[in-house]
């Protein structure tokens, strides 16, 4: 089966590459992108036989089509995302292949829910993923994990913290928007706007990342998971860029006007230049997710967390939703998020089985009665 990586030369799409390229099902693996220079590529695919380049534009819809016939899936890699996930995912159903991406701008994610694609792609019968990362995408798969061992649910809470160090291109210009205008939050039961870097909140991480303020950022999940955890109170999506002056920066920034869209280029670029002149980050990224609800009459909450390189964390839940959607594990039809189309038990057994590490944590609140008991 022949597999396309739309922004395969990245970082993100290499390690979806790397974790395509052992399976017997995979045959070809060709990577998409503006660059087709292979001194680019880590030196493990540009050793794979199964491995090619083909320089395309990934906003252009027809040029793909013509490009990737006879291609089974299309792996959606390359920002912005509000220019290339709907022509990618158009592709995708032209060509009667499965698709999935990456995509964590809400905004985006918005053009593709309020597009006929979902309709297209149950006529075509394929299975368009948007979302299937880091967060979003292993954010939202251990949330619904959580959320099948509560008998009620009552809020979701998801964090990230991303070192700069990590970020280039598209990725550092989506660090800046994300903090821009109002972003979707869903507060007492219903989808809410918020100003983008309000709701500050103290977390903390494993080391190295340790104890850091997070913010409402503007990330997709809030407009998918309320869909399938019925009874909902509050889901908010929170996020800091590491280190601190990459964090205070970006504040700056914003009270100053520059994390509108037209001037979103020269804050990217400030931040960069800063970057190479400033001490590092921890050199590592990490999520949290916690679920809150109700079990057997007793609060329950449950929470999980992961540290490590944003590439590969990004990479490897999108290689294993490609595994399964070329295993035929993925039934639904349609353009769906991570939580409509994947099992999240075997998406953990999955992630588990490639060495990841989940640090994982359950609470429970007993309420004393007056005699003594507990309810």
């Amino acid at each position: 089966m022949r597999v396309a990586i739309i922004g395969g030369a990245g970082t993100v799409g290499q390690a979806v590459a790397l974790g395509l390229i052992r399976a017997e099902t995979v045959t070809d693996i060709v990577l998409v992108d503006v660059h087709d220079d292979p001194g680019a590529l880590c030196l493990r695919l540009r050793k794979n036989a199964k491995v090619s380049q083909r320089r395309l534009d990934a906003r252009d819809q027809q040029a793909l089509v013509a490009a990737l016939a006879g291609t089974c899936l299309l792996v959606n890699c390359a920002g912005p995302f509000c220019d290339t996930v709907v022509p990618v995912a158009r592709a995708a159903v032209a060509l009667g292949a499965d698709s999935l991406d990456v995509c964590d701008d809400f905004a985006a994610t918005a053009l593709l829910l309020e597009s006929d694609l979902d309709a297209a792609a149950q006529a075509a019968g394929v299975s368009l993923i948007t979302g299937m990362g880091a967060d979003p995408g292993t954010n939202n798969l251990l949330a619904l994990w959580y959320a099948k061992k509560l008998d009620t649910v009552q809020s979701v809470s998801l964090a990230w913290a991303v070192d700069c160090g990590d970020l280039a291109g598209a990725a550092l210009a989506h660090a800046a928007t994300m903090l821009a205008g109002e972003v979707p939050q869903f507060c007492d039961g219903r989808l809410h706007y918020l100003e983008g870097g309000a709701g500050e909140e103290t977390v903390t991480f494993a080391d190295p990342i340790g104890t850091v303020t997070v913010r409402y950022v503007g990330h997709p999940q809030p407009l998918t998971l309320p869909r399938r955890l019925p009874g909902l109170q509050n889901l908010t999506v929170k996020g800091v860029i590491l280190p601190d002056w990459a964090d205070r920066m970006l504040m700056a920034q914003k009270s100053n006007g520059l994390l509108r869209r037209e001037p979103l280029a020269l804050a990217a670029s400030l931040l960069r230049e800063r970057a190479s002149a400033m001490p590092p980050g921890p050199g590592v990224s990490g999520l949290k997710v916690a679920v809150s609800g109700t079990r057997q009459g007793r609060a329950v909450t449950y929470a999980a967390e992961m540290v490590g390189a944003m590439g590969l964390g990004t990479g490897l839940p999108a290689a294993i939703a490609a595994l399964l959607l070329l295993e035929g594990s993925v039934a639904a039809k349609g353009l769906l998020a991570p939580e409509d189309a994947i099992d999240p038990q075997i998406f953990v057994a999955r992630l588990l089985a490639c060495g990841a590490a989940i640090r994982q944590t359950r609470s429970e609140t007993v309420t004393l009665t007056a005699d003594g008991g507990s309810v």
